[in-house]
């Protein structure tokens, strides 16, 4: 489980260091996917709930910011630092994931 969750999160992460248009809707499905299937496969605590919302807030206000700008992405220096928040927001999650247990629904990963 923790190494799927790994995996996941350095490919949302790569993806949003992309600065590839036809990418941006398939980054939104991606993490739409990871979210839901990580969390059907972890205890469904606290800390873990808060922990997706934060990746989820904090991808859409990049992607969001990103999209606003002129040729799509705002290469500018005001869209780092909400490039950053994405992904350590990303990294939290994978941290949260892979300290939570395991569900009673998931066998083995």
């Amino acid at each position: 489980m923790a190494e799927n969750a790994r995996d996941s999160a350095q490919y949302i992460t790569s993806r949003l260091e992309r600065r590839n248009a036809a990418a941006v809707g398939d980054l939104r499905k991606n993490l739409s996917a990871f979210i839901a299937n990580t969390l059907a496969c972890v205890e469904q605590g606290p800390e873990v709930n808060r922990a997706a919302a934060s990746v989820r807030t904090a991808t859409e206000r990049y992607l969001s910011a990103s999209l606003g700008a002129p040729g799509l992405y705002d290469k500018s220096a005001k869209s780092e630092p909400l490039r950053m928040a994405a992904v350590q927001a990303a990294q939290a999650f994978e941290e949260t994931v892979v300290a939570a247990p395991a569900s009673p629904r998931v066998k083995d990963l």
